[in-house]
């Protein structure tokens, strides 16, 4: 009998080929644990996304942790007060709706650093303060940062105590209404528009036609119609410690000192001092009031995008405060 086909041949082809079918299983648990891992590790990936998506869309809309023990709380309202903008009525007001019926805050205070913007939305958030302290008799006190002017001073004056720093700039009353004129950029492409409308005034603030004395006179009614509404305003929040109107209707702004000697805010003090004095011994939160966007500008190209976006399809012909 051959030596490759005897027993001991036989048994060594068995070890051989069990050690090959042992070193395969071993490879196959091998690559199955790494699988799993794999898998494990894709699905804490996953998860982690999923929260860190939710958390920021949910701070997008608004949603805070709101305080569990007595606290004031400073909610900054900063740069243009417009839509679509940290400073909205839509941001502004989703934080301060919650924070009016919190029982653990015992004052609220607005930290103003704003050149200004659109009157709607600040006429917004100031309805919106008198009706939620009314109801709730909580105490709301604006603070002016380095800028209070024009739309945020009528947030301000609608608050219990306006105080400004030193070298604040607070006032700006009046309105402005700002658009482009293109036509003579037409007129050398040789490109004109064609517009059909039912009156004369219906193409307000086209910058693609001229415009006539007719529609100038429109629109300049229009600015000193928004900027008398506004004097009013104006007059019956803080009437009695300015005196003259219009001494302060003429679009200046003045620093800390002067305004207070005009009768625009009340007292020259920082965040830190009105917390601190008027609000001892409690807890100080902040709450950012966030922009509710969910546009392509805003989620694609971000900043950039979106600064173009307002440049090019902005509300040119809109009111500003």
């Amino acid at each position: 009998m051959s030596e490759q086909t005897g027993p001991r041949w036989n048994e060594l082809n068995r070890e051989i080929s069990n050690e090959v079918i042992l070193e395969y299983l071993r490879e196959q648990k091998h690559e199955r644990r790494w699988k799993t891992i794999r898998r494990v590790f894709m699905a804490l990936v996953i998860c982690g996304a999923v929260l860190l998506y939710a958390s920021t869309l949910a701070g997008s809309l608004g949603y805070r942790t709101m305080p569990t023990s007595q606290t004031v709380a400073v909610v900054p309202i900063t740069g243009p007060i417009a839509r679509n903008t940290e400073a909205s009525a839509d941001s502004v007001i989703t934080v301060l709706s919650r924070l009016f019926d919190n029982r653990h805050v015992q004052g609220i205070v607005l930290l103003i650093d704003s050149g200004g913007g659109s009157p709607s939305e600040a006429e917004r958030i100031a309805r919106f303060i008198n009706g939620a302290q009314q109801r709730t008799g909580m105490p709301v006190i604006a603070v002016c940062g380095s800028m209070c002017a024009s739309a945020a001073y009528m947030i301000a004056i609608n608050t219990d105590h306006v105080y400004a720093g030193e070298y604040t700039w607070a006032g700006s009353i009046g309105a402005i209404m700002k658009g482009w004129d293109l036509t003579e950029v037409m007129e050398r492409l040789h490109i004109g528009q064609r517009v059909f409308s039912s009156a004369p005034l219906k193409d307000l603030m086209n910058p693609y036609t001229a415009m006539g004395a007719d529609m100038e006179g429109e629109l300049q009614a229009l600015v000193d119609g928004t900027a008398k509404t506004f004097e009013r305003e104006v007059a019956a929040r803080r009437g009695e410690k300015i005196g003259d109107i219009q001494s302060i209707t003429n679009g200046s702004v003045w620093t800390g000192r002067d305004a207070v000697q005009k009768g625009l805010v009340d007292s020259i003090a920082t965040l830190d001092q009105v917390t601190a004095q008027r609000f001892e011994g409690l807890a100080v939160s902040v709450y950012v009031p966030k922009r509710r966007g969910n546009t392509l500008f805003d989620r694609i190209l971000g900043e950039f995008g979106r600064g173009m976006a307002e440049a090019l399809i902005g509300h040119y012909h809109e009111v500003q405060l």
